[in-house]
């Protein structure tokens, strides 16, 4: 419990700060659509028929219809998705690889606590940081609509938008976690999960932009769960399915390798 609290009290900052650009991330958003609505001019589905297809590929809008209310969350919704994709990475392989990099990790080998357990809470802190953001994200959401719209409710598609935003995190999250818990110099692994991630990110324009790509969807996470399914109230069980099982099998192989790994001292 002492290590937990360590984890938690070192990311306490880096938390702070991206609950700050979660809260202008959406606050902001969802205050252009007050905007917009209280002045008469929410004209936005007209203003986007006339971008060219790249424009909806790489901001995430293809197929949103961004004139409803809801619509225009899931916008935001794309947004802080790969947000929370970023910090999920930078949460996995730094909540390990920091101890290599700060040179702790002979102080905490030296304790009475086996690799597994340290592993174990680590993870837990981290997935503890996971859903802080997500709370974040859902409780600002919540309070902001209820004062801008009222009466057009999504509480259903907001719901599961969290969801969705909890499954891409912990994704990318365990991706990370196990980069950093095989590879021999740790400090490596996030600049590799960026990657890893960017490089989806980039497969998800693509396809956005060229057709006939679709068969591409099962290496882009964040195209498994499209914000106008979820505003449909459906999320994809096929790739709820590969979700889970990615995630746990990343989670595995990091409890077998890591108290293998020679740790860098």
């Amino acid at each position: 419990m002492n290590l937990y609290l360590r984890e938690m009290k070192s990311y306490w900052k880096a938390m702070t700060f991206w609950s700050l650009g979660i809260i202008f991330m959406v606050g902001a958003g969802i205050g252009k659509y007050s905007a917009f609505s209280s002045s008469g001019t929410m004209n936005i589905g007209d203003l986007l028929d006339s971008m060219p297809k790249a424009f909806f590929a790489i901001f995430g809008l293809a197929g949103i219809p961004v004139d409803t209310f809801g619509g225009f969350y899931g916008m935001i919704y794309a947004y802080v998705a790969i947000m929370g994709a970023v910090f999920a990475v930078m949460i996995g392989s730094g909540i390990l690889a920091k101890e290599e990099r700060d040179k702790t990790a002979e102080f905490l080998m030296v304790k009475p606590i086996t690799r597994l357990r340290i592993l174990a809470i680590k993870l837990m802190a981290a997935l503890t940081l996971v859903l802080i953001f997500v709370g974040v994200t859902y409780s600002l959401s919540v309070i902001t609509i209820a004062q801008v719209s009222p009466d057009d409710p999504i509480n259903g598609e907001l719901a599961l938008m969290m969801l969705a935003l909890f499954l891409v995190m912990v994704f990318y999250l365990s991706i990370s976690f196990f980069l950093a818990a095989y590879l021999k110099e740790a400090k490596k692994s996030s600049q590799l999960a960026l990657l890893v991630m960017l490089g989806s990110y980039l497969i998800s324009v693509a396809m956005g932009i060229v057709d006939n790509l679709e068969f591409l969807r099962i290496a882009v996470p964040f195209q498994y769960f499209r914000v106008v399914d979820l505003l449909e109230l459906k999320l994809d069980p096929f790739y709820l399915i590969v979700t889970l099982v990615v995630s746990a099998s990343a989670i595995g192989l990091s409890l077998y390798y890591y108290p293998k790994r020679d740790l860098m001292i």
